[in-house]
């Protein structure tokens, strides 16, 4: 009895189960995709923000000391 899978059943959003057949052998193989945590977004949003305010404070420093 043949029995056949189909590939597109295993499919997730981010993570994918491969079914294949090497000879008599069959073989399942499982692939996860890595996905950022929210808090570590969060983090590096917070660092870009943090660093664009530095810089701009930076220059208005800069253009102060000039002024003078």
């Amino acid at each position: 009895m043949n029995r056949t899978l189909e590939r597109s059943v295993f499919n997730t959003l981010h993570d994918c189960l491969y079914v294949s057949q090497n000879g008599n052998d069959l073989y399942v193989n499982y692939q996860a995709a890595a996905v950022s945590e929210p808090g570590s977004m969060l983090l590096v949003s917070i660092a870009g923000l943090l660093t664009w305010l530095q810089r701009r404070w930076r220059k208005k420093q800069a253009e102060a000391a000039a002024a003078q």
